[in-house]
């Protein structure tokens, strides 16, 4: 087997059904760490950010990138 050429990647997107904690709070770290964009969506978003999410961000020093839920529909259209 050969390796396949790396390509840059323009985005990462994290995706879990709410978009009201884990994703969230993905997107945070990611974005700590890499110079990529990331995006937070859900199949079936929350109308906000659990509360609980907010105060476990707040408590380890992340502010969240993600202050609203999204549908993944808003982010992925168009492939």
């Amino acid at each position: 087997m050969t390796p396949t050429a790396r390509r840059a990647t323009e985005r990462v997107v994290f995706v879990c059904a709410r978009n009201s904690a884990r994703s969230p709070l993905a997107v945070t770290l990611w974005s700590s760490r890499s110079h990529v964009s990331a995006a937070s969506v859900g199949t079936r978003p929350a109308e906000r950010v659990h509360p609980r999410t907010l105060d476990a961000a707040r408590r380890h020093g992340m502010t969240l990138h993600t202050p609203a839920t999204r549908h993944v529909d808003e982010t992925c259209a168009g492939g």
